[in-house]
């Protein structure tokens, strides 16, 4: 699967801020969506369009590199699957291209 630059900046934060969580010793929790959006539009000279992003999070999800969840008030979280944790640590260790 061809990953874009917000599925691997969303696979990167979501490896980042679950890394903390185990760090820290706290409960597993998923990472709201908004939440996630926000930092990855935090760090872009131009922000990404909630449903590019809603899109490319239910891609990620069907190809089985993120866990998916509803909260009470039907809010999207998110957690890194097994494969995607280690699909996350792929893209972190390689190095920058110019494109």
């Amino acid at each position: 699967m061809r990953l874009s630059q917000t599925q691997k900046a969303a696979l990167t934060v979501l490896l980042l801020l679950q890394r903390a969580q185990e760090q820290r010793g706290d409960t597993q929790r998923p990472i709201m969506a908004t939440d996630l959006l926000k930092i990855i539009n935090d760090t872009r000279d131009t922000p990404v369009f909630g449903s590019n992003f809603r899109a490319g999070m239910h891609t990620l999800h069907q190809h089985g590199l993120v866990r998916q969840w509803r909260t009470r008030s039907l809010a999207l979280a998110y957690r890194l699957s097994d494969i995607g944790y280690t699909k996350a640590i792929e893209i972190t260790n390689k190095p920058l291209s110019k494109n």
